[in-house]
């Protein structure tokens, strides 16, 4: 082959498209592998749900308001408090901090990797959504507690600084959320008043036992 500057022009761009291909789809690979991951950890975590008697479970409570949008996984409601469950399908050893990022040492210690903590997600979506019941004439502010659950069995948490959070292993889950104490009259009023909005809106539920009765709706 006569290796001209245009045939060598030529393999060099088709190598470097070749290349990006690759990179796409290597991307590609890794972002639909940490979705099913992810649906897979929130299935377990609902499938505990399921266990825990007396209770409401909404998923995927998408929030908008004023151009803001979030989500939350899972949000429980029963008799002893409003609980926002953030699931998080993380591998190896988890080091939990107050910092902005954590880091995630991978299986055996192969890898390192940083990713975003999870709780100021969680508490900045509650706040959003506490800001739209305001804003559409439900005057609540009702007390949710935030529990970020890692539902990899091989994960392992260390705690890097004190936590006001809870970060639990799922085989801890149930326990945590039974043993919380029972609500106040207040926050039992508004936990009943967020189940309404949320049944009103079509967010998907699943009930289990004897749900709390929601507050009938005045004439």
């Amino acid at each position: 082959m006569d290796l001209t500057p245009e045939t060598l022009a030529g393999l060099a761009g088709g190598l470097l498209l070749l290349a990006l291909g690759l990179i796409l789809w290597m991307r590609r690979h890794r972002r639909l592998s940490m979705e099913a991951a992810r649906a897979k950890g929130r299935a377990k975590v609902l499938a505990v749900l399921e266990t825990v008697p007396d209770s409401v479970v909404f998923q995927n409570v998408g929030i908008d308001f004023n151009g803001r949008l979030g989500e939350l996984n899972i949000l429980m409601i029963r008799g002893n408090g409003i609980f926002a469950i953030e699931a998080e399908s993380l591998r190896g050893v988890v080091r939990v901090s107050n910092a902005p990022a954590w880091s995630v040492l991978g299986p055996g210690g192969l890898s390192r990797r940083t990713m975003r903590n999870p709780i100021a997600r969680v508490m900045r979506n509650i706040r959003t959504l506490k800001e739209r019941l305001e804003g559409q004439s439900f005057p609540i502010r009702p007390l949710i507690e935030v529990v970020v659950c890692l539902t990899d069995e091989s994960a392992r948490i260390e705690i890097a600084d004190a936590q006001r959070i809870p970060v639990l292993p799922l085989s801890e889950l149930s326990a945590y959320i039974l043993g919380r104490p029972e609500n106040t009259p207040k926050n039992a009023h508004e936990a009943s008043k967020l189940r309404t909005f949320l049944l009103d809106n079509g967010v998907q539920s699943l009930e289990t036992g004897n749900p709390p009765t929601p507050e009938p709706q005045a004439a």
